[in-house]
């Protein structure tokens, strides 16, 4: 392709697990491209991919809390979501851009687009209505994967290597036990036989 490029910037996204959003990205030039020119690709190539990951979802922006939510163990945390979803302002540890949770994102697109053929029932994505909070509205949950088949559902999550090990020797985190049997309650309130969950 015959294109003039005289400059390049390489764009790193370090994928731990931290609240920090540590992107780094270094700009380089042909000879005898102006520096500032360097630095100006740098700072468009940086900030281009800044605003990309860290784009607000439809999860961001969701008042009332989820499964995931009302599954939490800690019943502070559940309060304090129920009582910001009642507009009421509660002081809550200040979190940063979570590359771990822009993981798991995308993890679950490419699940979802590339799913095996063979999974002809496969239903992803489900909206399941879990319950209704007088004055607040119908809590809602998306199952990841329902197999009718198997009349069984799945859920997937992402960890820290380190932290496999703990789930592998004592089990789920009851958080998440506790979400997929909320997402099975949902599907079976909608109609749909299911008597099995995955943590996958």
């Amino acid at each position: 392709i015959d294109l003039p490029c005289t400059k390049a910037v390489l764009v790193y996204l370090p994928y731990d697990s931290n609240n920090v959003p540590d992107l780094w990205a270094e700009g380089y030039g042909a000879p005898g491209v102006d520096a500032l020119d360097v630095v100006r690709a740098r700072n468009f190539a940086f900030s281009l991919i800044q605003a990309t990951v860290t784009r607000s979802s439809g999860r961001d922006l969701q008042r009332l809390p989820g499964p995931s939510d009302l599954a939490d163990p800690c019943d502070l945390c559940v309060a304090r979501k129920i009582a910001a979803a009642c507009g009421i302002e509660m002081t809550q540890p200040k979190r940063g851009f979570s590359f771990k949770a822009w993981i798991g994102t995308a993890m679950h697109e490419k699940i979802e687009r590339n799913l095996p053929g063979d999974q002809y029932q496969a239903q992803q994505e489900i909206t399941v209505e879990i319950a209704e909070i007088p004055g607040l509205g119908i809590i809602k949950g998306h199952v990841d994967l329902y197999l009718p088949q198997h009349r069984a559902m799945t859920d997937w999550k992402t960890i820290n290597l380190k932290d496999l090990p703990k789930i592998q020797a004592m089990g789920a985190k009851a958080s998440h036990a506790g979400q997929t049997m909320l997402y099975m309650y949902g599907l079976r309130k909608k109609g749909l036989d299911c008597d099995h969950a995955t943590l996958a």
